[in-house]
């Protein structure tokens, strides 16, 4: 299972990981406070059509949507939740479908992680508007395209997209992937338009989508969302890849620092040799500090630069037990400092940054979390 945190005001992800399962789901709890959760629901589970709707008697028609799917569904109608996800056209209607099982199953796992999910939608149609090109990505093994708005299908893997991509016709404006496009396929009318995560392809559509499957008996009720509601976050979950962050180019690599140090001296010197592992003989850590950031730039006065961001952030960094500084980099121009570490857990990034005192502030940027390890940057800058 695979999700993601979204900032809608700074239009950036700002987490995102894998889960093993949803015996998982729990650990996004972090995540959970005054953020909005989006799930979306695997096409594989759902159906979707379009139905006709006469003029007159609409309310009634309405009532009877259930039982016009009943020919095209093995399962008894008592069985299957009808959303409507569309209804402007005048002669027709657009539905999805899915089992009441498939729903009760999804709303258990979330109730049990306590994560109070508001919105279900499709993940098919959560995809960008098909209107006139159809819409493509690749999560995983699967493939997810939206033929029209009410319209999409899911393929299972390459193999089965090869038998499917000769038997439909695009339309005359193509297809737009998000996703690198098998090159044993003809792409003379696809558009590749990489995201930089393929959920990403998802996330405006599922924000701005006015479907939603929780409605009707899966409706969150209002004295339940007084206190439920607010704890949600942007996570797409069932659906998507990992996404692996590189943020910054390796400039300086360190060691772990020695927890254990009681003398200020002997951390000076570990200090100055994480930062300078090529230098065998240090006789003298401060001055020789010194000479190294004129080197790169740095300021060379006792109150600023590299040493001093090093040993002003040195008593924050050794608050936070099992944090690892994989590398940093400093930039001299606007005197900040980038770390980049890796942990067991999101708590321990804030605990970092809520540390980090002396006149500095901490910014946390994107974090991932991948089998159990959660790594990101910190960028440290000076309060003027």
């Amino acid at each position: 299972m695979q999700w993601l945190v979204w900032s809608q005001r700074e239009q950036e992800v700002i987490a995102s990981g894998e889960l093993a399962g949803a015996d998982k789901l729990h650990e996004l709890q972090t995540w959970s406070a005054d953020r909005e959760i989006i799930a979306l629901a695997p096409m594989h589970d759902c159906g979707l059509a379009e139905l006709p709707m006469p003029k007159k008697n609409r309310r009634q028609a309405m009532a009877a949507l259930p039982y016009m799917l009943e020919d095209d569904i093995a399962q008894d109608i008592d069985d299957i939740h009808v959303t409507i996800t569309d209804q402007s056209a005048a002669d027709q209607v657009a539905v999805c479908y899915v089992a009441h099982q498939k729903m009760d199953l999804w709303l258990s796992w979330l109730q049990q992680a306590e994560l109070a999910v508001g919105k279900i939608v499709p993940d098919v149609l959560a995809l960008p508007d098909a209107t006139e090109q159809w819409q493509a990505v690749s999560l995983g093994s699967q493939w997810l395209i939206r033929q029209a708005p009410n319209q999409g299908v899911l393929v299972d893997d390459d193999h089965w997209l090869q038998s499917w991509w000769r038997q439909v016709t695009l339309p005359e404006a193509g297809m737009v992937s998000h996703t690198p496009w098998p090159a044993e396929l003809d792409s003379e009318n696809v558009d590749v338009e990489l995201a930089e995560l393929p959920l990403l392809a998802l996330v405006n559509g599922a924000i701005n989508s006015k479907v939603n499957l929780r409605h009707g008996d899966y409706r969150i009720r209002i004295k339940r969302a007084q206190t439920a509601w607010r704890p949600w976050l942007h996570v797409a979950s069932l659906a998507a890849i990992a996404l692996v962050l590189y943020l910054f180019n390796v400039a300086l690599r360190v060691s772990e620092l020695n927890h254990q140090a009681d003398l200020v001296q002997a951390e000076v010197v570990r200090t100055y040799q994480i930062a300078f592992p090529n230098e065998k003989r240090v006789n003298n850590p401060r001055a020789q500090m010194r000479q190294k950031i004129k080197q790169i730039g740095g300021a060379s006065g006792p109150s600023e630069g590299f040493l001093s961001a090093l040993h002003d952030v040195a008593e924050a960094y050794r608050s936070v037990n099992g944090l690892e500084i994989r590398s940093l980099r400093f930039d001299a121009k606007r005197q900040e400092l980038r770390i980049q570490a890796s942990g067991k857990d999101f708590q321990q990034f804030e605990q970092f940054k809520s540390a980090v005192t002396n006149g500095y502030q901490a910014e946390v940027g994107a974090l991932n979390s991948t089998n159990g390890q959660v790594s990101g940057t910190v960028t440290i800058r000076r309060v003027s």
